[in-house]
């Protein structure tokens, strides 16, 4: 009797250009606000950030966020807030490159009018059935471990990512 051999399956791994194409959707140019901006602009509602590239495991700790901020302003926050980049998330130019892990996109935004000249952001990049999507996105160059998943129940947003209200 022969036991047939398990044959080996390639492990799907995320490419530079397939990270690059996540970070260009959660950080695209907005016509109506005049520049680069993330794909939510406001916790408000959940039309907002739907359509954002997120994976399940984000999308989960999103509706997280938006169900803590709509209890914090039922009727909606003045100004609204910034999922990643806070309250003010125009920026005038983006450059969105890889380091030596393809599966994470450096996102470079500057020209802020808002008194901030720079940020940097770090999308952490899977494939979710066969799909490139965010899995984590981190910000705060100084301290890049600052990441979605805040523990505090009661978060808005990522530590050191989200505007307050």
């Amino acid at each position: 009797m022969t036991t047939a051999t398990p044959t080996a399956i390639a492990a799907l791994t995320v490419t530079a250009a397939q990270s690059v194409a996540v970070a260009e959707a959660l950080f695209p140019w907005s016509t109506t606000m005049g520049g680069y901006t993330e794909c939510d602009t406001s916790l408000d509602s959940t039309e907002g950030w739907s359509a954002c590239p997120f994976d399940a495991r984000l999308r989960n700790q999103v509706a997280i966020y938006a169900a803590n901020w709509q209890q914090l302003c039922p009727q909606g926050c003045v100004g609204g807030a910034g999922l990643f980049l806070g309250q003010c998330p125009t920026f005038a130019n983006r450059s969105i490159t890889t380091g030596a892990n393809p599966a994470v996109a450096i996102v470079m935004l500057t020209g802020q009018v808002c008194g901030i000249s720079e940020q940097l952001m770090y999308v952490s990049v899977v494939l979710e059935g066969g799909q490139p999507l965010a899995d984590d996105v981190e910000c705060n160059a100084q301290e890049p471990q600052y990441g979605m998943y805040n523990s505090d129940p009661n978060a808005i947003g990522g530590d050191g990512c989200a505007g307050a209200p």
